[in-house]
């Protein structure tokens, strides 16, 4: 094509229909010098490209139809600038208009440079099918060279049957108004849509991809009203495998769908979803992922991810979605993998939204299994945050990553988790992990039902470094069926403080299998460490059916304190069948605070300020020592203490203990149960209650010393010294 008409930079041309047949070519004949070329289709059909579109030069291409373009299997492109394919109605300019549908008046032919695109109602749509190839046999579908960009702005927006959009480093925009209205340039190759007006749908499908992969930059814009990515549809940038430099930074891929995003694998062998990567062997930092909607939906295997799998950070994951967020067999995360390099560190995940629901093995995840820091994971959340059905929550890794919950609600089911600690050997042994803090308005509930394996909250150190703190600030706090909320220490570190704050009650119910309900700081000591405490405030304390409070130490350090404020009523009560290697045996209710086995420490201090203090059917509280330590102190402010109520008669009757139980202590060891002490106006013990500090083998009882300003009533019972 010779003709057109050139104003300055800008070569103009006109066409009643502009069709490439399969094989066929088009060629714009333009001067090397031409900046954009600038292209409208005005007979009202649809534009039907199967073959090549070829301009001279680094020229950039514009094509408007109004009525609608077409990408066939065949399509391709060959352009040195970018491409600029929509069925606005008109190109603009600072002075005016190139118009495909007002004829009347002539066009302006202008020197200046295109600043958006005008639409009038309900403009046609764009399909892109194209899966054409290069002269080596790669397929390259519609692409353009290093840096540049391809717009498609409808009307709806379709890529289907394995469509394929490549612009390495450059930049992809996707998206289109069904309304009149106004679409920007910007200086850096991104579109800017108006606000208020109605857009048109995006969706990717049938393994169809859009990629920016390269060495550097690369960013993916989305503007549409709905957004689908299904059955194998991708949208791809990051640092391509082998690439990169130590400067090198991905570019964002910015995601803005006024109504919905909807991500679904719909069992596709191939990858659905979004990746932001630094791949294998690749130099250079991850670009973020930053999604704004109004509900989002990701199912059937649907993938986001932000890997580091070479020198360079992972990058950040932001919701924000003003209905709901569901992951249903899905997963969303930034890691760092094992294979990283150069102490690479995690992103960010942050979502705000009105619901949260993870569903059916679905995860969330900011992971570092190198050596550098972990992200941070942040739910902002109107109403409820839910996790069913074997989903998780991770900010595991060798230091760093914290979890903050802001929620009306807080539900965990079926064995659900939330993980955060340090699961690898950092590079320095003070390396600190990051804190789990869930704070609600109402309630929170772990429930370990219909499962046969854990669902709780838990933050641990497996390897060097010291765990993080778990924090649970809520009206009612739940924990039943065996749901727990766990500190866990394998490692060369400490673990964390519990707190639980609720202004209303704390329930702990039940045990499953061998995860007793409850809470527990559990350390097991490799070298050196310490131990966090246990500290509750609530206005009712229950524990049911063998859930506990615990604080356990198996290796060589002193257990954590356990310091419990509740303004009307504990209760304690009953016991549960715990299952271990095809046997079962109860356990009561209990607080407890143990060194075990073979261990060598003393044990923590209970410490229980509360009105009402009621230990029934095997109820316990217990600082215990089976190993070589002192037992710890346990101190009661109570106005009214009530210990009795036979329960299950192979265990002991309830009770307030600190013993010693290990007869190989020699005299010389000298060690000692710990004082029990009693504040309280009355107390009354039956059927068997017992208030002790003894010890099995050489040492010392602890002292008990009870100071009661009314009533202390003992019947079948008594108190131990010995």
């Amino acid at each position: 094509m010779n003709s057109g008409t050139r104003s300055g930079g800008n070569l103009f041309h006109s066409f009643g229909e502009f069709s490439v047949p399969s094989g066929g070519q088009a060629v714009f004949n333009n001067a090397v010098d031409v900046s954009n070329i600038l292209s409208r289709v005005t007979g009202g059909n649809a534009s039907q490209i199967n073959g090549l579109i070829q301009a001279q030069g680094s020229a950039n291409l514009f094509l408007i139809n109004p009525a609608g373009i077409i990408f066939g299997q065949g399509a391709s492109l060959s352009i040195g600038g970018s491409f600029y394919g929509s069925t606005a109605d008109s190109i603009l300019f600072e002075d005016g208009e190139f118009s495909a549908t007002d004829l009347e008046n002539p066009p302006l032919l202008t020197i200046n440079a295109p600043i958006g695109l005008g639409f009038r109602d309900e403009p046609g749509d764009i399909v892109n099918r194209s899966v054409a190839q290069n002269d080596s046999g790669g397929f390259v579908g519609l692409s353009v060279n290093q840096g540049e960009s391809i717009s498609l702005i409808g009307g709806d927006v379709t890529i289907e049957n394995g469509g394929l959009i490549f612009a390495p480093g450059g930049r992809v925009e996707l998206g289109g108004l069904i309304e009149a209205g106004t679409v920007n340039f910007n200086n850096d190759n991104s579109l800017t849509f108006p606000e208020g007006i109605a857009r048109g749908n995006v969706s990717l499908t049938d393994s169809s991809i859009a990629s920016v992969l390269s060495d550097v930059g690369g960013s993916i814009g989305v503007n549409a009203a709905n957004l689908e990515l299904a059955s194998g549809g991708q949208f791809v940038s990051g640092i391509r495998a082998g690439g990169g430099s130590v400067d090198a930074q991905a570019g964002n891929i910015v995601i803005s769908a006024t109504d919905s995003v909807l991500i679904d694998g719909q069992e596709n062998n191939n990858f659905t979803g979004i990746l932001a990567n630094v791949n294998t062997n690749s130099i250079g930092n991850a670009g973020n992922i930053n999604i704004t909607t109004g509900s989002f939906t990701a199912i059937n295997s649907a993938l986001i991810r932000l890997d580091s799998d070479g020198q360079g950070n992972a990058g950040n994951l932001t919701i924000n979605a003003t209905d709901s967020v569901l992951f249903d067999n899905a997963t969303a995360a930034t890691n760092v993998l094992s294979s990283a390099q150069n102490n690479s560190d995690s992103g960010n995940i942050s979502i705000t939204t009105g619901s949260l629901t993870l569903d059916n093995d679905s995860r969330l995840v900011a992971d570092n299994s190198a050596l550098g820091t972990g992200g941070d994971i942040r739910l902002n959340v109107t109403d409820q945050v839910s996790l069913n059905n074997s989903s998780f929550i991770n900010v595991s890794a060798a230091g760093g990553g914290s979890l903050t919950i802001d929620a009306r609600n807080l539900e965990l089911t079926s064995d659900s988790n939330i993980v955060a600690g340090i699961t690898v050997n950092a590079a320095t042994s003070d390396a600190q992990a990051g804190d789990i803090v869930i704070n609600t308005t109402e309630d929170v509930l772990i429930d370990a039902a219909d499962t046969e394996s854990i669902t709780q909250i838990v933050n641990s150190n497996l390897g060097s470094g010291n765990a993080g703190n778990i924090e649970v600030n809520a009206r009612n706090i739940s924990l039943i069926n065996g749901g727990a909320i766990n500190s866990f220490g394998d490692g060369q570190g400490s673990t964390g403080n519990i707190t639980l704050n609720a202004t209303g009650n704390i329930s702990f119910d039940g045990i499953k299998d061998f995860q007793r309900g409850g809470i527990s700081n559990f350390f097991r000591v490799m070298t050196t460490g310490t131990p966090g405490n246990i500290d509750l405030k609530a206005q009712n304390l229950t524990l049911t059916n063998g859930a506990a409070i615990l604080n356990q130490i198996t290796g060589e350090a002193n257990s954590g304190d356990i310091n419990i404020d509740v303004a009307d009523t504990i209760s304690i009560d009953g016991a549960g069948e715990v299952a271990n290697d095809n046997t079962s045996s109860f356990s009561p209710s209990s607080i407890a605070s143990n060194v075990f086995f073979e261990s060598i420490g003393n044990s923590g201090n209970i410490n229980i300020n509360t009105p009402n203090l009621v230990l029934s059917r095997n109820g316990a509280i217990n600082t215990s020592i089976f190993g070589q330590g002192n037992a710890g102190n346990i101190n009661i402010n109570s106005n009214l203490i009530t210990i009795g109520e036979q329960g299950n008669t192979t265990l002991s009757p309830s009770n307030i203990r600190s013993n010693i139980f290990n007869d190989s202590i020699s005299a010389a060891e000298e060690v000692s149960a710990g004082s029990i002490k009693v504040n309280t106006d009355s107390l009354f013990i039956s059927d068997g209650g017992d208030i002790s500090a003894g010890i099995s083998g050489s040492g010392n009882g602890g002292n008990i010393k009870i100071n009661a300003t009314h009533t202390v009533s003992v019947d079948g019972s008594d108190f131990q010294n010995e």
